[in-house]
């Protein structure tokens, strides 16, 4: 590793930073997506500020080297790869001048603790804001009756520590954000900082569509794809999948038809936003909608998902849900989850080995739940704008 310090410090310095010009990097697991180039508000960001999006997927996990760069679909944004403690170094060692840096990757790891420590070094500020808060019991449970084996290999014991002792990891490595935005109640920042209330990402989608005029004809159900079995964040995270890769698209398609006969309604199958078109996996089901989520869920009759974060525009439109459970989630987290989901939001769960739903006929909503969820999940307090425009109005606004 020091030898490949010492070749890149010797490499002439290219693409720097302006004097007094404002930079943010974007620490990520994913590629540069259209749907994360919006959901990460580059094009509001990009306005004012010089924008770095920094790809580690390949870095935490070898068989994610490949993925595409796309560094040249957009204009005045730098896509990185980074693959190697090699390509890290070559990276960091550009940064002359004071620059703000937002950790979103799905993966905590000593690797990524490398990362920030050499970010702090070159004078980088690490902000917090809220992506989105998930429904989940205690991690304890996540590693009951799990071997020592298991804990190493599936979770890292790495993210165990610090999931544990957060608080004596952080004073550790002394990683301090200069800004945390905020979004539900719930949210705890452990890192002394000062607050601004904000919102998660799903709210400023919703923000967009709430006041637009819904096509009323439509009378449809929305199922929330997650595309489980071949789950992205799974790999990548080397988590074990509850999925039975085997038989869940096969029963998932027949559970799917059921619906739209008992309810005489035909079911939306709302693709994942991470999915390809042309995934096998889709060849099992019709009416395929892509990149319209939230849309779809506001002009629907009622949704049905397994526990997606795309519960939030459910919520937010006030949406019947039905939550949709599966033999192999059996005694694990995911079930748990999902039965804490029901009970937070006042939702029924139903197997989608079901044939018959005469319990399911009328699905309503509790407002005072919904209303109690979103406060502590998705808006507690703070101005209805973007997040991303909160936050490049906060950070212009510091030294």
């Amino acid at each position: 590793m020091i030898l490949i310090i010492n070749q890149i410090l010797k490499m002439p310095k290219k693409n720097l930073i302006k004097k007094n010009e404002k930079k943010i990097i974007f620490l990520t697991s994913q590629p540069l997506t259209k749907w994360n180039y919006d959901r990460f508000g580059i094009k509001i960001l990009k306005k004012k500020f010089k924008i770095e999006y920094w790809n580690i997927s390949g870095f935490q996990n070898k068989r994610f080297k490949n993925e595409n760069n796309i560094k040249t679909m957009y204009s005045n944004l730098m896509y990185v790869k980074i693959n190697s403690y090699k390509d890290f170094f070559k990276n960091i060692f550009r940064q002359k001048e004071l620059f703000y840096y937002l950790d979103i990757s799905s993966r905590i790891s000593i690797k990524n603790v490398i990362i920030r420590k050499f970010f702090n070094l070159k004078k980088g500020k690490q902000f917090y804001i809220s992506i989105g808060n998930i429904i989940e019991d205690s991690f304890k449970f996540k590693l009951k009756n799990k071997s020592l084996k298991f804990k190493f290999k599936n979770f890292n014991i790495i993210y165990y520590f610090i999931f544990r002792y957060r608080k004596i990891i952080n004073r550790l490595i002394k990683d301090k954000f200069i800004l945390s935005f905020v979004g539900g109640k719930i949210e705890k920042i452990f890192n002394q900082t000062e607050k601004v209330f904000s919102h998660s990402l799903d709210y400023n989608i919703f923000l967009n569509l709430k006041n637009q005029r819904g096509n009323k004809k439509e009378n449809y159900i929305a199922f929330i794809d997650q595309n489980l079995a071949l789950n992205r964040d799974k790999r990548l995270l080397r988590h074990e999948n509850y999925v039975d890769k085997e038989n869940y698209n096969k029963d998932l398609a027949i559970f799917l038809k059921n619906i739209e006969k008992y309810f005489k309604k035909k079911v939306v199958f709302l693709v994942h936003p991470r999915t390809k078109k042309g995934e096998k996996y889709l060849k099992n089901f019709k009416n395929l909608e892509f990149g319209k989520t939230a849309k779809l869920i506001r002009d629907s009759s009622f949704v049905i998902t397994h526990d997606s974060t795309a519960i939030n525009f459910g919520v937010l439109f006030r949406k019947p849900i039905l939550l949709a459970n599966m033999d192999s989630w059996k005694h694990t987290f995911k079930e748990k989850n999902l039965f804490l989901t029901a009970k937070i939001l006042g939702l029924k769960v139903v197997n989608i080995k079901n044939k018959k739903f005469d319990n399911y006929q009328n699905i309503k909503i509790n407002n005072k739940l919904y209303d109690k969820f979103i406060k502590n999940y998705i808006k507690f307090k703070g101005p209805d704008i973007n997040s991303w425009e909160i936050v490049s109005k906060k950070l212009l606004e510091l030294n």
